[in-house]
């Protein structure tokens, strides 16, 4: 008798446990994550101001955007982001067309910000050769490094269900 008690006992333990995972894993996705790419988007810009005002600046972003250019920001690679752009905001927007009926508030929010930070990160991306701004590459960076960022509050919302 005593042992199914227990193991409801540490039934009942387990869930509570994934319950308090489950919330501090919201946490991270509701509360961090939009910080971090707002701190990077701002330090983006700020590396702009800075570059303008220090000469040292200047010529590191110089060296740095060389090597990026050489590496993840390739033509080629940029080509894969832009594809991944239009496959992403073409999924918001079917989120938001074929789920519109039972779609909570939280999500559609997401899906509309998603969608709008996608454009923006499109648009730089195709217009990435024709911009002189040293700090292009680290504007073009944060921007995909946020949209990143509410792919996975959009998967989560729609993981969790939850309003």
């Amino acid at each position: 008798m005593g042992l199914p008690f227990k193991n409801n006992q540490l039934i009942k333990k387990e869930i509570s446990m994934s319950k308090g995972y489950r919330t501090i894993h919201l946490v991270m996705i509701e509360k961090v994550l939009p910080r971090i790419s707002y701190f990077l988007i701002v330090l983006s810009i700020s590396l702009e101001i800075a570059a303008r005002k220090s000469m040292g600046v200047h010529r590191d972003l110089v060296f740095r955007r060389g090597v990026l250019e050489k590496t993840i920001l390739s033509l080629d690679v940029l080509n894969i982001y832009k594809w991944v752009a239009l496959v992403g905001i073409g999924s918001c927007i079917g989120i938001m067309i074929f789920k519109r009926d039972n779609i909570i508030d939280k999500l559609k929010k997401y899906t509309f910000s998603t969608v709008g930070l996608s454009i923006v990160f499109l648009v730089m991306s195709i217009y990435y050769n024709e911009v002189s701004l040293l700090a292009y590459p680290w504007m073009i960076g944060s921007i995909g490094i946020a949209v990143l960022f509410q792919y996975i509050r959009i998967i989560a919302q729609i993981i969790n269900k939850t309003p």
